[in-house]
């Protein structure tokens, strides 16, 4: 899609906007919007409207649902056709799935195989979620595209990935955190858990005894005081659920996983890759792209993935915005109010096409037949010709020849002829003179060209300045004189009065 386009994360207390700009070679990214939700109870409609029409955009928005999904499957399908998919995966989800699906929404976002085959990963939520989420942004006048979920947005951000394959990229938000299992196809598995950093900090108030407040403050520090066992116990179920996933992932996958990649707020905090390296031993990591730089990869990186995501027009992308939460604007509600007359707009177009179409086909047959007869005609004339690519340029070029020469005869024979001429001459050349013409040629029907031979150049003056004093001629040019053996040799143009 070409033009900007926004991602929106929504994590709990915190709501990060990117802003890109499509093009036909290449993408810039152009602002992050951090957003905090304060206390006040002020609306996160009247926020994000705000920035969002900022931008002047109300609908090229992609937003991921906040919480986490009810199931997720895995479907595999010999093909990899899209639509052949659309048409038989709810069935076979049907069969795959025990849960009541009537209050439910599903997608799926469609990875290939090396076999021309495909897997489609099926995400479900209440439908509630999705209308809940669809109410911030439409209460305020906005309309997203794209409603999905950011783990699996990630897969547009698969080719800046240079970790060794298979990798698990693990990202803590403030409500919940996120597994996602990338091989050399990008996402192949998809894992959520409750394990995030509101959970963290409400177990270190739990364990500690301090308020909310003070914990979060105590959680946010990280590992820098390395004998708060207390912070290391609120962790505990975080690093239950790291080791769980990865024994999950590595089972399903049949391959072994070496690296982990740390994205989120929690990706930050002091001494927390350590602890999770030493906890699981595998290489861990903080995300890094080169885009967003260092310092906001881990932050930005749901709402950059958002943006790419939602902004790719490709098929196979987890869409909600279907059913009855189907995407609709004004432009698309004008587009749909002028469908009927464009389509009767492009069938009159149509018949008045093949009508002319019709008319050109006739008329090139009787042109065929025309040059055919024409070229049948000429060869009767002219049988000295074999072959005619042309017929009727070549009848017409002779036709002019012929003219041509007919006017030449008919100037001629109106005017003075070359017995007349030849008369005149002899009058009118001194008859001393060593002058002698070898040719008279007419070259218009007034004008003829003579030349002749001369023993100087004194006679041939001579005779120029008579045919100029004889009246017969109106004009009289000599045109060239040279030597030639003894004698000199001239031409002579003359125009007849």
């Amino acid at each position: 899609m070409i033009g900007k386009f926004i991602g929106v994360d929504l994590d709990g207390s915190k709501i990060r906007l990117c802003v890109i700009k499509r093009g036909f070679r290449k993408t810039e990214l152009i602002r992050f919007i951090d957003i905090d939700i304060p206390d006040d109870g002020q609306s996160i409609t009247n926020l994000l409207s705000y920035h969002l029409k900022k931008e002047s955009i109300k609908t090229d928005i992609a937003v991921s649902i906040p919480s986490s999904p009810v199931s997720m499957r895995i479907l595999s399908f010999p093909f990899s056709e899209a639509k052949k998919i659309d048409q038989v995966y709810n069935f076979e989800l049907e069969n795959a799935s025990t849960l009541q699906t009537e209050d439910k929404i599903n997608s799926y976002h469609l990875v290939g195989s090396k076999d021309g085959g495909a897997d489609a990963l099926v995400c479900m939520f209440k439908k509630e979620e999705v209308a809940d989420t669809l109410s911030i942004f439409e209460e305020g006048g906005i309309s997203p595209r794209v409603i999905t979920y950011s783990p699996f947005a990630l897969h547009a951000l698969s080719d800046h990935f240079q970790t060794e394959r298979p990798f698990v990229l693990l990202s803590i938000g403030q409500v919940a955190t996120n597994f996602t299992l990338f091989n050399e196809n990008g996402i192949t598995r998809v894992r959520s858990s409750s394990a995030g950093l509101e959970s963290i900090i409400n177990k270190y108030s739990e364990l500690s005894g301090l308020d909310p407040k003070t914990s979060k403050e105590k959680v946010l520090q990280g590992f820098t005081d390395t004998d708060d066992k207390v912070l290391r116990q609120a962790f505990t179920f975080l690093f239950s659920e790291i080791k769980k996933t990865l024994k999950f992932f590595e089972f399903d996958s049949k391959k072994g996983i070496e690296n982990v990649i740390l994205a989120g707020d929690a990706a930050t905090f002091p001494g927390l890759v350590d602890q999770i390296n030493n906890d699981i031993n595998k290489d861990v990591s903080i995300v890094y792209i080169p885009d967003l730089g260092e310092q906001k990869s881990a932050v930005y990186l749901n709402s950059y993935a958002l943006a790419l995501y939602g902004s790719d027009s490709g098929s196979g992308k987890l869409n909600f915005r279907k059913d009855e939460y189907q995407f609709t604007s004004k432009d698309e509600e004008t587009r749909k109010a002028l469908l009927v007359p464009a389509m009767l707009l492009c069938a009159l177009f149509l018949l008045i096409l093949i009508r002319n179409g019709i008319n050109y086909i006739r008329v090139n047959s009787e042109i065929k037949r025309l040059n055919a007869q024409i070229e049948r005609s000429v060869k009767e004339v002219f049988p000295e010709v074999k072959v005619l690519v042309r017929p009727v340029d070549y009848m017409e070029n002779q036709v002019k020849k012929v003219s041509g020469e007919l006017d030449l005869i008919v100037g001629i024979k109106s005017g003075k002829t070359p017995l007349d001429i030849m008369r005149n001459l002899s009058t009118i050349v001194p008859a001393n003179s060593s002058v002698t013409f070898d040719e008279l040629k007419f070259t218009g029907d007034l004008s003829l060209r003579l030349k002749g031979r001369s023993k100087s150049y004194d006679d041939i003056a001579k005779v120029e300045k008579a045919l100029n004093d004889s009246g017969f001629f109106e004009k009289v040019v000599r045109s060239s004189a040279g030597s030639a053996l003894d004698k000199i040799k001239f031409e002579i143009s003359l125009v007849i009065k």
